[in-house]
């Protein structure tokens, strides 16, 4: 074959589709998406959140994707593929300034999520995580309703014990003074109960309660 200017041209635009073909759409397009074991179905409410969530930049500081070398809270399962296969668009993020989210399902009750909505300050002093009180008590639930549920049926999981436990320590408040004592006392080691106090008590901190 005579080597022209229209051979190269036209040979090279084969030879690049053809690899196009073959690493990009063929993998794509007989891909098989299988759910991971703890994926399920967001409820509406949820990706009403999520979609607050989005709205607002939370995933220009937060990521969702757990790496194996990763630790602290929520990092004991790393991330799968599965766990995105019904997410459009993916969440994974890019960088960490706030801390990943993908299992933060259940990890603090809804009352703290409230609060580190409305100022972060309120949970964590050196935040810098800006305020997001100008969402109001709706959309500040509906985005909690999105955050407790990262994490998939772990999150629900967890999100079960934080439930009962919430439930159980209002019984003991409402049973009054000395049945909530008494209940607070059967969940800490004997060992933190009669532990010394190393600060002597001062009558300025007597005032102070």
């Amino acid at each position: 074959m005579k080597m022209t200017p229209k051979t190269v041209v036209f040979g090279g635009i084969f030879i690049l589709a053809a690899i196009v073909f073959s690493v990009v759409y063929w993998p794509w397009a007989n891909r098989i998406q299988v759910p991971s074991d703890i994926h399920r179905d967001r409820a509406p409410e949820e990706n009403e959140g999520r979609a607050i969530y989005i709205a607002n930049g939370c995933v220009y500081c937060h990521s969702q994707s757990v790496r194996y070398l990763d630790w602290g809270l929520g990092a004991e399962r790393v991330a799968q593929a599965g766990d995105y296969v019904a997410d459009r668009p993916i969440l994974l993020g890019s960088q960490r300034t706030g801390p990943d989210l993908s299992q933060e399902g259940g990890e603090h009750p809804d009352d703290w999520h409230v609060a580190h909505f409305v100022n972060p300050r309120y949970t964590r002093p050196v935040s810098v995580m800006p305020p997001f009180a100008f969402l109001a008590a709706k959309k500040i639930s509906t985005l909690n309703t999105y955050v407790q549920g990262l994490g998939y049926k772990d999150a629900d999981q967890r999100m079960d014990r934080q439930r009962f436990w919430k439930e159980k320590a209002v019984d003991a408040y409402e049973a009054g003074p000395e049945a909530n004592v008494k209940w607070l006392h059967s969940h800490v080691p004997e060992g933190w109960r009669n532990l010394p106090n190393p600060y002597p008590t001062t009558e300025a901190g007597l005032r102070r309660g």
